[in-house]
């Protein structure tokens, strides 16, 4: 399963792509921890890519707010959703068995939505940024 992050993820903006380097970094010691049946270094990945995640919407939409990202509604709402589905996943992991296996849902939901978000959500808007800047 491929789980890392791509040069084609990238939005040639510095600080949201670093942020998107380590969540992916975080992301794929999570998918090893969870194919491992690692529950307890699972548990403590997931909790801190939660953490990170919002951290880093935070940043984005700040970035949003301070330039004035005329879709940052959308934007915001997207990350909501992420934040929400990615809260129900956590309490599905933390009611799990002990020998129940790894939640490879979970593993390939993340992907798909990080890949999927940052291609086109995150790209308008580093797109936006850009114009900004040259405006500037």
């Amino acid at each position: 399963m491929d789980t890392g992050w791509t040069e084609a993820l990238a939005l040639d903006h510095p600080v949201i792509d670093a942020q998107h380097r380590e969540i992916f970094r975080r992301y794929h010691a999570l998918a090893q921890a969870a194919a491992r049946g690692d529950h307890g270094e699972e548990g403590r990945l997931f909790e801190f890519l939660g953490g990170y995640v919002v951290e880093h919407f935070a940043a984005e939409e700040l970035l949003m707010d301070l330039f004035g990202y005329p879709e940052k509604a959308r934007h915001r709402a997207d990350h909501d959703r992420f934040v929400s589905d990615f809260l129900d996943y956590g309490q599905r992991l933390a009611a799990r068995q002990p020998d129940e296996p790894p939640q490879e849902r979970l593993v390939s939901w993340m992907a798909d939505w990080l890949r999927s978000h940052i291609s086109v959500i995150d790209r308008q808007l580093a797109t936006f940024l850009a114009q900004r800047r040259l405006d500037a």
